[in-house]
């Protein structure tokens, strides 16, 4: 009896934890105005964070890029 009277406050306690976790959440957003991010959102929002990552590293090698030819062009022409 011991046992399941254990186990049995175990689950309710931690239900009761979960929704009170749940409720004081739902109160700080309804008072702050804030909206929750559904699932897809959150994950749509990560990769356009890592596609303007990748945006940038390839600009930064364009550039570094256009920088080493113009510097060889202009070297060949000082050769000239």
């Amino acid at each position: 009896i011991s046992l399941s009277c254990t186990l049995w406050a175990f689950v309710l306690g931690s239900l009761l934890n979960i929704l009170v976790k749940r409720a004081t959440e739902s109160v700080k957003t309804d008072f702050t105005g804030e909206k929750e991010k559904r699932p897809i959102d959150k994950l749509k929002e990560k990769f356009k964070d890592k596609i303007g990552r990748l945006r940038s590293v390839f600009r930064k090698e364009t550039e570094a890029n256009a920088a080493t030819n113009t510097n060889e062009t202009a070297e060949m022409d000082a050769n000239k």
